[in-house]
């Protein structure tokens, strides 16, 4: 006896056999059968009407199963539905949901930011199972400020599109997790009056997801970038640098760190080409084969671990921002919703033993002296100018990158905050095809032997962190 774990791809009658292909993706699949003999008894006939109807079932739903085999026959003798987490992707602004990398007939690399291979290395997993589903909250090619307007063709919620939490056709009750990859928001210097944040009801319906045990992973980069999305956010609010120096808004605490700048000397640039960095580096170099060295404060945690231990490297960038821990565990946040004033204590004291807080997991290291330019000499012809050169030699320091929060100890849903959104794109991983001809830039972390090993990391990393975020009992289907 044997058994085979998948999606339902197809299923098919003929001459009184049921025909199961169950596999990955539709071209790799493994054929499976369940006859109807005239003499099989009335259990029997009812034990395969019942695996036959929950294996159409599965199919419908996109469901995980597990169905036992013979090892030479084939025919089904038993099938369950496999425990999986349900994980919703959230992004805005640049971002696509495309799973092409680079999407075709669309603006070059450097115009938008994708996630395909985040998406594909959480959709591959079997350790645990996730069902992915994304959410776009407004697509724009080009940065236009505030304005989320846009649907996103690519993404599986398609309902509301533009992606609205709090909207009647989403239950966020249905996600063990959710993971918000935010964009928009104050971006070198550009910043308005008042910031345009998802709303009251929006902030309550995620803080209300939260409560009930479910995760979060939030991420933006440099400036206020993520902030409209994220940055009032119970817990998230309070566990990364969400706002721009410049950013004026009275919604933001006063007690707020401000986030690095996209240039400047004081930018979170952590691009690493080597012990022995150059006087100019490249926006580019992010997506060469060599990570930023990572300092981990807590090898054994989860969130931190790879194939095999925990991680020495994580991808680099020229301006990142920065996790931090709380300013303050005392607050209670209120929210004025349609249905009234909705409050929520941020850090709860629910336990017996000392009050569970955010830890910082991993730092990096910015290495002073360099500048960075947008444009490296012979480059592709997509190469653009919609990023800023920095002129400013690099002051020496150490960020936070990766932080996390612990909820289950004190009834709450756990919390992961990341100092970039680069440490995810298809960019800073998988390659630039706008860098130079020839350049191993065009493959990223696929370049090389040392470099797909360290991407294989990564990838277990991405894995690890979406189980650490689920509910402590993942949804379980019949």
């Amino acid at each position: 006896m044997t058994t085979t774990v998948g999606i339902v791809q197809r299923i098919s009658m003929g001459e009184g056999t049921a025909c199961v292909e169950i596999g990955t993706s539709p071209s790799s699949t493994e054929l499976l059968t369940i006859p109807f003999h005239p003499g099989d008894s009335v259990a029997l006939c009812a034990l395969k009407r019942a695996m036959l109807g929950l294996l159409v079932w599965a199919q419908a739903a996109r469901i995980v199963v597990r169905a036992a085999h013979g090892a030479s026959d084939a025919i089904v003798t038993e099938v369950k539905v496999v425990s999986f987490v349900n994980v919703l992707v959230v992004v805005d602004g640049i971002f696509t949901l495309d799973t092409v990398y680079p999407s075709a007939g669309q603006p070059d690399p450097d115009h938008y930011f994708s996630i395909s291979t985040l998406l594909a290395t959480l959709r591959a997993s079997t350790t645990p199972y996730f069902r992915v589903d994304t959410a776009n909250r407004g697509f724009n090619w080009f940065y236009n400020g505030n304005r989320n307007t846009e649907p996103d063709p690519h993404a599986t919620v398609v309902s509301p599109n533009p992606f609205v939490f709090d909207d009647a056709n989403v239950d966020l009750s249905n996600y063990d997790e959710l993971w918000l990859i935010g964009y928009e928001g104050s971006n070198f210097g550009v910043r308005a009056p008042q910031l345009q944040f998802i709303s009251d009801d929006e902030v309550a319906a995620i803080a209300r997801f939260m409560e009930g045990g479910g995760g979060v992973f939030a991420t933006g980069d440099h400036d206020g970038l993520g902030s409209l999305m994220c940055g009032r956010i119970p817990r998230v609010r309070s566990m990364r640098r969400w706002f721009s120096g410049l950013d004026a808004d009275p919604r933001i605490p006063s007690q707020a760190p401000r986030s690095w700048p996209g240039v400047g000397a004081s930018r979170a640039d952590t691009l690493f080409v080597g012990d022995m960095t150059p006087a100019i580096l490249f926006f580019d170099d992010q997506s060469d084969d060599i990570p930023q060295p990572l300092s981990v404060l807590e090898p054994d945690h989860p969130i931190i671990q790879g194939r095999t231990g925990p991680l020495t490297g994580f991808p680099d960038h020229m301006h990142e921002g920065e996790v931090m821990l709380p300013w303050t565990l005392d607050e209670t946040l209120t929210f004025q919703t349609a249905s009234g004033v909705q409050a929520f204590v941020e850090y709860p004291s629910l336990s017996s033993g000392p009050r569970e807080t955010p830890r910082i997991i991993a730092t990096g290291k910015v290495q002073g002296g360099h500048q960075t330019l947008t444009n490296e000499p012979g480059s592709g012809a997509c190469e653009n100018s919609n990023f800023s050169n920095a002129t400013d030699p690099t002051e020496a320091k150490v960020i936070g990158i990766l932080a996390a929060y612990d909820g289950y100890r004190e009834g709450v849903g756990r919390v992961v905050t990341d100092s970039s959104f680069h440490h995810y794109l298809d960019l800073n991983l998988i390659g630039d095809p706008c860098s130079p001809p020839g350049s191993p830039k065009q493959q990223g972390f696929n370049s090389s032997p040392q470099g797909r090993a360290v991407l294989a990391d990564l990838q277990a990393c991405y894995v690890n962190i979406a189980a650490w975020l689920a509910r402590s009992v993942p949804e379980t289907l019949p």
